[in-house]
């Protein structure tokens, strides 16, 4: 994946948090453990799924990428 110019978080409530690019925190994507292990392997729409908050053009351009092998 191409540096998206500033870092995505990803979070699951109660659970864990991660940043996918570099730099400050431009966006957050928040969504239930299944929702997001369903929608970062491409078996659901994890944008749909999900709570965008922050720059929401650079949420879309990360997970529109490849995040996974």
């Amino acid at each position: 994946m191409a540096d998206p110019g500033k870092a995505v978080a990803f979070r699951v409530p109660h659970g864990t948090t991660w940043t996918v690019g570099n730099g400050s925190v431009g966006a957050s994507v928040t969504a239930s453990t299944s929702d997001m292990h369903l929608g970062l392997w491409g078996r659901a729409n994890l944008s749909a799924l999900s709570a965008v908050d922050g720059d929401v053009d650079l949420a879309l351009l990360v997970l529109r990428g490849p995040l996974t092998p």
